[in-house]
């Protein structure tokens, strides 16, 4: 069997449509319709997610007609929490597809999350459903409740300007919009663009006297009430902001009712940044949502750290009072049950495969942090072809890389396991993925970062581009280079040659010991030309300037071994000589007669 033969996806296929990157919002057409459904498809409600989710819906629905507590999501860069809270919207509004089939239809659900969205489905009936996602950096502006009004009016097809919005609403009330809108795309004129110009619109004006010919004396007098009515505002209250949601936007398309309302704004602790003014705006916004709208509406914002953790955060913990946080053990779950998932007729044979081979794979890393423990062999069947081994050593490299916490554990390993697995599918079942290919995965990065320096990844590409043998000792360079990436500490794994060995093992159906006497002989071979550096039992890459001193120093060895004791003698008693002559040469010895007393 061929290890593409044991996933559910396809390995052969594009199985990361956005790349491991989410996007709060995706646009509403064919191609976008289609990333939604594989987002959807490859959500893992399951651990902290699945208890978030069931925290998030449990708390609303008890909260309904109360105040209502805004929740925070946290975790670190890349953790999920965009895909978490993109998935809630879509499975709270119960998104509708061209064919009819919607966001809870196509996804199955725990029990228990299902029975709340039941619940929830059963009050959406009654008042309706809305979901609105975004960030506040969207739609900038010095007031954040202009910021997220505009946010707001965009999502429901509205002008997201708020003069703009006035001036739609003014029509819909006198009952002339859709007539208006008419006349004007009569005209060859793009009704949105007329609007957005209305200070200046003679085609809008023109239009409303002859639907309105009071309204004005002419075309002019037209734009001067429209400048009057409809001024554009930077700012806006907070009397004036409710209001206009409850008593203006809403009515458009719920009556009087207020929608089941969920909120997500991402990125909200980048937007607060270091700004204690913005901190004070979020606290006020959150407080203007969850109090004044009936416990309709459900505010959710997002960030990298736990509200407790910096000190602009925590002024947010009186109205942020629902927390969900994600850790990198639902990162491993992710993985698990997307791109690694197997398919249930296999499972079996998976598990007689790894049994039989549970003498290589504990031999992998042995003795070190990163070894196999009873404990991985939950998860042998789950992660193959990737060994537990490699994983942890996979982690830690990720984490040696990326210090800033910039690139995103999950979508990092996402890819990673993705491309691993490409690697190894057209291979026979026992064939895993060796733990250096991380070097190619995150190659790009490592020479933007300047960790990898030129002349080493030169090196490394010049000796596996000859392929045969050369070929793996550039992959036993690489594997050098990336043990020396890790951090020192009592347990630092050492770079000698069953550990190098170990990270290039491809293959569990067979023994190992034939393949680690060839990449010992390999590594004699390298040390032997100065790319590899004995260090005791360890090895380290030779660099250009290592090697230049490295070879003078050979020199000037085989000069002194070379000429003899009586060299090496003379040598010691020139150096003895000029450290003394060195350190006495301020010393002045008076001489002539002594003076008696």
């Amino acid at each position: 069997m061929k290890n593409k033969d044991l996933f559910n996806l396809n390995p052969d296929e594009n199985n990361l449509l956005n790349d491991g990157v989410v996007e709060i919002n995706t646009a509403k057409d064919d191609a976008g319709y289609k990333i939604i459904r594989y987002e959807l498809k490859t959500f893992v409600c399951e651990g902290e997610y699945q208890n978030g989710m069931q925290r998030i819906l449990s708390t609303f629905l008890r909260q309904i007609d109360n105040k209502q507590p805004a929740v925070w999501v946290s975790g670190f860069f890349g953790s999920g929490k965009s895909h978490f809270v993109k998935m809630l919207g879509y499975l709270w509004e119960d998104l509708k597809f061209p064919n009819d089939e919607t966001a809870r239809m196509m996804k199955p659900l725990p029990k228990e999350v299902n029975d709340l969205f039941v619940e929830l489905e059963r009050k959406q009936n009654i008042n309706g459903r809305l979901a609105i996602a975004g960030t506040l950096k969207d739609f900038p502006s010095k007031d954040i409740r202009n910021s997220f009004l505009q946010l707001f009016l965009n999502k429901l097809g509205l002008p997201s300007q708020y003069h703009f919005f006035k001036f739609i609403y003014w029509l819909k009330q006198e009952g002339i919009h859709d007539e208006l809108k008419a006349l004007v795309e009569a005209q060859g004129k793009d009704f949105k663009k007329e609007y957005e110009n209305l200070f200046v619109s003679s085609t809008i004006a023109k239009a409303l006297l002859e639907l309105k010919p009071e309204f004005a004396e002419n075309e002019a007098k037209v734009r001067e009430n429209f400048k009057a009515t409809f001024v554009r505002q930077e700012t806006i209250s907070r009397e004036q902001f409710i209001s206009t949601i409850k008593t203006e936007i809403l009515p458009l398309f719920y009556g009087n009712k207020i929608p089941l309302t969920i909120i997500v704004l991402d990125e909200v602790q980048q937007f607060i940044g270091g700004d204690g003014d913005k901190s004070i705006d979020v606290q006020e916004l959150a407080q203007d949502l969850s109090s004044n709208f009936e416990g309709k509406f459900l505010l959710i914002g997002t960030g990298q750290n736990a509200l407790t953790d910096t000190a602009m955060l925590q002024k947010l913990m009186a109205r942020f009072t629902v927390p969900v946080n994600f850790s990198d053990t639902d990162v491993d779950t992710v993985t698990r049950k997307t791109v690694l998932e197997k398919k249930p007729s296999v499972i079996n044979e998976v598990k007689t495969k790894l049994e039989a081979a549970l003498g290589e794979i504990s031999r992998n890393l042995n003795g070190s942090e990163y070894g196999y423990v009873t404990d991985d062999k939950k998860n042998l069947v789950a992660d193959y072809p990737i060994l537990p081994s490699t994983r942890k050593f996979w982690k830690k490299v990720l984490n040696a890389i990326d210090t800033a916490g910039t690139s995103g554990q999950l979508r990092s390993q996402l890819r990673i396991v993705d491309e691993s697995i490409k690697n190894v599918a057209q291979k026979d079942l026992g064939a895993i993925v060796p733990a250096d290919l991380i070097f190619e995965q995150k190659q790009p990065q490592l020479i933007q970062n300047a960790r990898l320096l030129n002349e080493t990844n030169n090196l490394i590409e010049e000796r596996k581009s000859r392929g045969g043998d050369s070929l793996l000792e550039g992959r036993i360079l690489s594997a050098v280079f990336l043990i020396d990436l890790l951090p020192d500490g009592k347990d630092r794994l050492k770079s000698n040659e069953n550990t190098i060995a170990d990270l290039l093992i491809d293959d569990i159906s067979k023994s190992s010991d034939t393949f680690r006497t060839k990449v010992n002989e390999l590594i004699k071979k390298l040390v032997e030309e100065k790319i590899l550096m004995p260090i005791g039992d360890e090895y380290k890459l030779q660099t250009k300037v290592g090697s230049e001193w490295e070879q003078e120093f050979a020199k000037q060895f085989a000069k002194f071994n070379n000429s003899g004791e009586d060299q090496i003698q003379n040598y010691r008693k020139e150096r003895i000589v000029a450290f003394f002559k060195d350190k006495t040469k301020t010393i002045n010895i008076t001489q002539g007669v002594s003076k008696i007393v």
